[in-house]
């Protein structure tokens, strides 16, 4: 089911029998845009592995679907470790990225035989070196590296290359298994030129820690833009084409084991949020500003990205409209200059490609949360934890 073509009496069922906002998920959605992501990866890479990031969206019944589908999951703490476990994921199909874990996540990695544990300090390496005296087994260990390019990445995050190296002398001295060489540089990232120069370091980084160990695999981490929904101050987004034509480039001839972690680019068109007009206001230059009974903290994404909205009740002429949600925060502007007909209270708009980074960013503040559906085979149930 393409959301864009969802049956609109359908949701104005949905909206009667549920109330609003709602969020509907669609399976058929999330098995679209996973074939898509394999099929275009496919055209410039032979060996490479996708791992779903929960992060995204750790709901069970979405975290089920790419598991029967074959992901990987990469997962960023207990919680979303609990879920893997929860869909029947295998240790070996599960990959464990975060700048902390606790001595207890790292137990519990241990004990499942996870894929890789990429650690991103060497303190982080010592504690899991204390923790795995107790442990019985084999331990994957991956580095988490930051890029040594020109560019916005966030300072926190992994090791630089000579402290890579230097983690990974530790890793063989203590016996543990290397596993892979992991970075990840931002979300929603539209450089081609900045994708290039990423992939580029990765394998350079790949070449000079081989003189060390081998490296089984290299996981270049997230971030792939959704070509639909832009960020607010973009003039284009790149197609998921154009950008692992970018990233073969700057690889080069490297044959081995690739590891991609997408998340918004897999699930965010699976979902939309179904809201209702409250109430109907003229701006002073005469433009339309509706009031819905949602908020941006439904729909956190709509603080950095253009969510196209689409009114379920009416056609017309478009016209230029602002939507604000019913928060009283004055940041609360769901989508400033959507196109939508006119529209009045009491209509009932659908917000796309609300699937990542939504369902579980909702701090519950001064409303309720809205329910999750689900839509596969079955039919259309609530499936909120």
């Amino acid at each position: 089911m393409n959301m864009r073509e969802i049956d609109k009496t359908f949701l104005m069922e949905i909206a009667e029998e549920y109330g609003t906002p709602v969020y509907v998920i669609s399976k058929r959605a999330i098995v679209e845009s996973y074939n898509e992501f394999v099929t275009i990866a496919g055209k410039y890479f032979r060996n490479f592995l996708v791992a779903y990031s929960y992060k995204a969206n750790r709901n069970p019944f979405v975290c089920s679907v790419f598991k029967d589908l074959g992901a990987l999951a990469d997962v960023v703490s207990g919680i979303e470790l609990n879920v893997a476990k929860k869909v029947g994921l295998p240790g070996e199909r599960i990959i464990f990225n975060s700048p902390y874990k606790t001595g207890e996540e790292i137990k519990e990695s241990m004990e499942l035989g996870i894929m890789s544990l990429n650690i991103d300090s060497l303190e982080e390496l010592e504690r899991v070196k204390r923790i795995s005296h107790n442990i019985r087994g084999s331990l994957n260990v991956g580095v988490r590296i930051r890029p040594e390019i020109r560019a916005p990445i966030p300072p926190q995050f992994g090791l630089d290359l000579e402290s890579a190296k230097k983690a990974v002398r530790k890793i063989k001295e203590y016996g543990f298994n290397f596993s892979q060489i992991h970075a990840h540089i931002g979300t929603q990232i539209t450089d081609l030129v900045l994708w290039n120069k990423f992939s580029e370091f990765m394998r350079k980084a790949a070449d000079d820690i081989e003189r060390e160990i081998e490296v089984p695999a290299i996981n270049m981490g997230g971030g792939y833009p959704l070509k639909r929904t832009p960020k607010l101050f973009d003039e284009e987004t790149p197609s998921l084409e154009n950008i692992m034509r970018s990233i073969r480039e700057g690889l080069d001839d490297y044959n081995k084991t690739l590891i991609f972690e997408p998340g918004r680019i897999l699930v965010g068109p699976s979902a939309i949020l179904l809201t209702r007009v409250v109430s109907k206001k003229i701006s002073r230059d005469g433009k339309p500003i509706l009031i819905v009974d949602s908020s941006v903290y439904s729909v956190n994404t709509a603080f950095y990205l253009k969510h196209e909205v689409i009114s379920v009740d009416r056609e017309g002429r478009l016209v230029e409209t602002d939507i604000y949600g019913c928060s009283c925060s004055a940041t609360d502007a769901l989508r400033i200059g959507c196109m939508l007909p006119p529209v009045r209270e009491g209509d009932l708009l659908a917000i796309m490609d609300c699937g990542a980074y939504s369902f579980y960013l909702d701090p519950e503040f001064h409303r309720k949360r809205p329910k999750v559906l689900f839509v596969d085979e079955k039919g259309l149930r609530e499936v909120r934890e």
